[in-house]
């Protein structure tokens, strides 16, 4: 930046604008286009430099630029891909889900458990706009069909780079039911729900169990004498099967973020 004594010879001594004294010889600064233009650059930079795009109706663009923690844009991510930041982002306020398990399905009379759900987790980190980020997005554990006698799918691991993660659920029917673990939050971590196990529905018979719930959304129902429900998005598990009918699919991952100035 630029003082007023670099665009005119008429500043004082330290540069900087004077009335001057016409009775000591002191002429007044005289103000010129490359004066005013340059503060005008100054002003114009600011705002730019904040990702807003100029707009002479708007009166009010430097106080929007120079005031940090603008919300910029929210972005979402579905399916794995690579994040790049909006002009003007400083900070991303980053939420993940891994992905729900697939229910189990067993014959009626011994009862089929629901998938876990994945875990979760938050978080607030300090970005440059010019860097971009991979994502990952776990897929929903699969389903079982109708006849047939076997676990859940497990749910896919969701990755924002190496900054923040959610692994997935466990499928139904796993030794050691899990619910997928939130890392790298600064806000929030959170384990996913465990799913629940066959319910008795009487004449030895059996309802499939629901899918965990995760951060956010509802596992699976089961049913008696129907399919179970997949799991609510993102990141529930879905319902146990029942025999002739098949289980629920675990819902995918999911990542959300909010980009600030």
């Amino acid at each position: 930046m630029r003082k007023v004594g670099s665009t005119t010879d008429t500043a004082d001594a330290n540069g900087e604008y004077t009335n001057g004294n016409v009775a000591n010889g002191i002429s007044p600064t005289i103000i010129n286009a490359e004066m005013m233009n340059t503060f005008q650059r100054e002003l114009v930079n600011v705002v730019e430099g904040a990702g807003l795009e100029l707009d002479p109706d708007d009166d009010s663009q430097v106080l929007k630029a120079i005031g940090g923690g603008r919300l910029l844009n929210i972005v979402t991510f579905t399916k794995s891909g690579t994040y790049t930041p909006t002009k003007g982002t400083k900070r991303v306020r980053v939420k993940v889900w891994g992905a729900g398990g697939g229910g189990q399905n067993a014959p009626v009379s011994v009862g089929a458990s629901g998938g876990c759900a994945g875990g979760f987790s938050e978080g607030l980190f300090n970005i440059s706009d010019n860097e971009t980020i991979s994502v990952t997005i776990g897929t929903g554990g699969s389903a079982v069909a109708a006849g047939v006698s076997s676990k859940g799918g497990n749910g896919g691991d969701t990755r924002f780079g190496s900054l923040i993660s959610a692994t997935g659920g466990s499928g139904g029917g796993a030794t050691v039911p899990a619910g997928g673990i939130g890392s790298g939050g600064n806000i929030l971590n959170i384990t996913g729900g465990i799913s629940q196990g066959g319910l008795y529905y009487g004449s030895d018979a059996f309802i499939g169990g629901a899918g965990g719930s995760a951060f956010s959304s509802t596992g699976g129902n089961g049913h008696f004498g129907s399919s179970g429900d997949d799991g609510g998005f993102p990141g529930s598990g879905g319902a146990g099967g029942n025999g002739n009918y098949s289980s629920g699919k675990g819902a995918n991952g999911l990542v959300y973020l909010e980009e600030f100035s």
